[in-house]
């Protein structure tokens, strides 16, 4: 199992953290800042409220995502957005993508980078989150401001460290930061569908509605789709059910097929060893070499302060 490679001995805690690097890499961009002040930002950030990090993970999407494969309008629209940009939003986004997909040697002097052909970030944060859930010798960090990180949160051993407000949210949290339970997250999106990410479901069927009638069928999901239903037939608020569906549930698990992440069990042998081995790889962290590769390779001199030698651990 995945977490006896990690877990040395019995109460000792671990606590690791794991960045959604695409993200918190384009927020720097958007910011007008180079790529790489997100390393500091993240570890400014994560200094202040987490304890000094044993393990510190990259996470990386790598190439076409499967579920582009197995449902092609899967984030399709937005390549037609990318079409519309101006010269100018499209260099800076090849800038940024250049910088993002040569990182790896960067990043990995500070932590491990996980990258895996056609599993999101997402997935990989969900499966080490779901691997070390309950276990009292480990702590688990997301660094990330995704609402869809929020259904990680599935024990009290996992956090969310809401990257640019500098807050821990915790399961019982998710509610009040994201207007959904933790728990409801994933339905409540299989139902509403998820625009960002081209997952069409009943039309007008908001989040804030969806969870309107899910407290009225007190949580039961044979009794939400009955009203549901019913609430879709008399064209009530505008609900409207996709072309390819006719009926709630249908809409529900079809989505869920798409949106639900991917789990260790569902990785190949392969892919399981390729995981085990990023994993276990030993990062250097060394402050003159990441000086050295960042001021070479892409004239940007990144000087490890206080806060970047406590959290990475130089």
């Amino acid at each position: 199992m995945l977490h006896t490679i990690i877990t040395k001995s019995k109460g000792v805690n671990m606590n690791v953290a794991v960045i959604d690097t695409k993200l918190v890499m384009y927020q720097q961009q958007h910011r007008h800042k180079h790529a790489f002040q997100a390393i500091l930002d993240v570890a400014q950030l994560g200094v202040g409220l987490l304890p000094h990090c044993s393990r510190i993970n990259w996470a990386k999407d790598l190439g076409k995502s499967k579920r582009c494969t197995n449902f092609p309008a899967y984030k399709a629209h937005r390549k037609e957005r990318n079409k519309k940009m101006s010269a100018t939003e499209k260099r800076s986004l090849e800038k940024f993508l250049d910088i993002y997909e040569s990182s790896n040697d960067v990043l990995s002097i500070l932590g491990n980078v996980i990258s895996m052909e056609g599993i999101e970030a997402d997935d990989l944060a969900y499966i080490i989150a779901d691997r070390f859930a309950k276990n009292e010798d480990v702590n688990i960090y997301l660094i990330s401001s995704d609402a869809d990180w929020a259904r990680f949160l599935v024990a009290d051993n996992i956090k969310m460290l809401h990257y640019g407000r500098a807050i821990l949210i915790g399961a019982e949290d998710a509610e009040r930061e994201f207007k959904v339970p933790q728990q409801w997250g994933l339905f409540v999106d299989s139902v509403a569908g998820v625009v960002k990410e081209n997952v069409d479901g009943i039309t007008k069927a908001g989040k804030g509605r969806v969870l309107q009638y899910l407290k009225k069928a007190e949580y039961n999901k044979e009794e939400f789709f009955k009203i549901f239903d019913e609430a879709v037939e008399a064209h009530k608020y505008g609900f409207k059910f996709p072309e390819w569906a006719s009926s709630t549930k249908e809409v529900s698990e079809r989505n869920l097929k798409i949106l639900a992440p991917i789990t260790w069990e569902d990785l190949s042998s392969k892919e399981k060893e390729d995981f085990r081995a990023q994993w276990s790889s030993v990062c250097s962290k060394s402050e003159d070499e990441l000086i050295q590769v960042t001021t070479m390779k892409y004239n940007y001199t990144l000087i490890p302060n206080p806060d970047v030698k406590r959290f990475y651990g130089i």
